[in-house]
């Protein structure tokens, strides 16, 4: 998938309704929508990325990444 950026995001929620936010044992945040998508966002741990302080992935309603072409085209 690639790093998720800004307007990937953007594009992901819009015209999204939210039905729950739910936090995991590992101190993930979850954002679940009417359709059955979610995107869990947590804190970087990854050294290789000291820049980035969030990171976002987006999930399809069964459960798989939502690939950033899909996002972008529209899917």
């Amino acid at each position: 998938m690639g790093h998720p950026y800004s307007d990937h995001i953007q594009k992901f929620v819009t015209g999204k309704t939210i039905t729950g936010i739910r936090q995991d044992a590992m101190a993930n945040v979850w954002i679940i929508f009417t359709n059955g998508e979610k995107i869990q966002i947590y804190h970087n741990k990854l050294a290789k990325h000291p820049d980035l302080s969030m990171i976002c992935t987006p999930y399809q309603a069964d459960g798989t990444i939502k690939q950033s072409l899909d996002i972008m085209a529209g899917k």
